[in-house]
């Protein structure tokens, strides 16, 4: 491999990104065993990385996420079938209504059937 710009490989080199020294890709001296904690890996899943489940959506991506179109929505809302806060401008939807609405009318659909 060519020498980076401190004169060492590129394997021995460790990138810098902002102030995150990424260690993960450098070769382990044989015969010593490996510190995990001396790796650091940002894309390993850990307890605090965990995806985070939102508890509210805004009406576009309720939109994107259920297929229903934004006029029928804000029909639900109105009929008192989905909840909403209204947080300044922004209207957000619970999550939790629009899986309950899509359940009810998914056994609804079941027993019509």
């Amino acid at each position: 491999m060519g020498a980076g710009p401190s004169g060492l490989s590129v394997a021995e080199n460790p990138i810098r990104y902002g102030d995150i020294l990424m260690r993960k890709h450098l070769p382990q001296p044989q015969g010593q065993a490996s510190d995990p904690r001396s790796q650091l890996d940002l894309f390993a899943p850990r307890a605090d990385r965990l995806p985070i489940e939102p508890i509210t959506v805004k009406i576009s991506t309720a939109v994107r996420i259920t297929g229903i179109g934004r006029s029928k929505l804000y029909e639900l809302i109105k009929a008192g079938e989905i909840e909403k806060v209204k947080i300044g401008a922004s209207t957000l939807l619970s999550v939790e209504s629009l899986r309950r609405l899509l359940k009810v009318r998914a056994n609804a659909d079941e027993k019509s059937s």
